[in-house]
């Protein structure tokens, strides 16, 4: 028997307000209130909120740091809003996810939106405003990478050397212009990331759990994998002229206003 589904509920998307360089944390700071987390936790996380609150660096070099510097925030927070059952979570749904977050960023450039502006959506169940743009896409993917990451004690090591393409890559392309796409900057960074499940999978193999040497290089290829997806996005930020770590921290704030599961989603 057909039933007739709720309306869903109104969201409005306003004209830019800000771009990532302009706005604050201050614009979406949450009160605090932390759902799963033992009271130490609690108290650890609020320090780590304020923490958000600190202007940036204007030193470039410092950006990553800044970004990698965020992590345990991220990881309470998705903890505390419910995305960490038993502390467990699926290494390639959570690895995927942060795929998934790529991909949205590409369909805002390919929306001809600029890449530093920020638009924001009312949500009625919430007395907050959602950050929206490319900037903050690419920030979704970094909270993301960095939570799966601190989740699955997987040290995300950002002094990793240059990354060098193989010679089936470089064949691929079949001009150096089409390596300046921003299509092909996604897939170099989407391919670090199934390069590390890939290696998670060799090393919760029969063969890894009998050798230790096995396990150990298995852990270094994702740990890699990890860091030079982060590097990618970093340099796509930076390419664009704006903040990453900025924006990671203005859609970190963000996350701490929203409810538990919100949307009703599995973890």
């Amino acid at each position: 028997m057909w039933r007739t589904l709720p309306p869903k509920r109104a969201m409005t998307t306003t004209p830019c307000l800000a771009t990532v360089d302009t706005l604050t944390t201050e614009h979406i700071m949450p009160q605090k209130r932390h759902k799963n987390l033992s009271n130490n936790e609690s108290t650890r996380l609020d320090e780590l909120i304020e923490s958000l609150k600190f202007d940036l660096s204007p030193d470039a070099s410092s950006e990553l740091l800044d970004v990698a510097d965020a992590a345990e925030a991220i990881h309470m927070t998705a903890m505390s809003k419910g995305w960490w059952p038993e502390g467990k979570r699926d290494f390639a749904e959570a690895t995927f996810l942060i795929i998934t977050e790529l991909a949205e960023g590409m369909e805002e450039h390919r929306n001809n939106h600029p890449d530093g502006e920020i638009r924001f959506e009312d949500e009625d169940h919430i007395q907050v405003r959602k950050p929206l743009g490319f900037a903050i896409e690419m920030a979704d993917a970094v909270i993301r990478l960095l939570d799966t990451a601190k989740g699955f004690k997987i040290p995300v090591n950002l002094s990793v050397p240059k990354l060098d393409l193989d010679d089936n890559a470089i064949r691929s392309i079949e001009t150096k212009d089409d390596m300046d796409t921003l299509g092909a900057e996604m897939m170099l960074c989407t391919n670090q990331l199934v390069e590390a499940f890939g290696a998670y999978l060799l090393g919760n193999s029969p063969n890894a759990r009998q050798d230790p040497n096995i396990r150990s290089r298995a852990a270094g290829r994702v740990s890699n994998g990890y860091a030079h997806a982060l590097i990618h996005i970093a340099n796509m930020c930076k390419s664009r002229g704006f903040s990453l770590a900025k924006a990671v921290r203005i859609k970190a704030a963000y996350n701490l206003k929203r409810p538990y599961r919100h949307g009703g989603k599995s973890a």
